[in-house]
């Protein structure tokens, strides 16, 4: 479970990605584009690699990191397809 001061937090950061930016609760003209693509009315967008904020160090986030975007071009792969 969250902690109310984590959620809050979540609340107030910006995720970017290219030019960009989302916040949770907030409509955003580009990923209303975005989504168009995909004949859809309403998407998710994943932007992490630590769920939860848990702490970790950074050689860990790294690796994560990687992980992350492997599995990221598998499926861009396979959509391709």
């Amino acid at each position: 479970m969250l902690s109310p001061s984590l959620l809050r937090d979540y609340h107030q950061t910006n995720y970017c990605f290219g030019n960009t930016i989302l916040n949770i609760n907030k409509p955003s003209s580009k990923a209303t584009t975005i989504l168009k693509l995909f004949a859809t009315d309403g998407g998710l967008f994943i932007t992490a690699w630590n769920p939860l904020g848990k702490g970790i160090t950074v050689k860990d986030n790294e690796q994560a990191k990687e992980r992350y975007l492997l599995l990221e071009a598998l499926f861009k792969k396979e959509r391709v397809v």
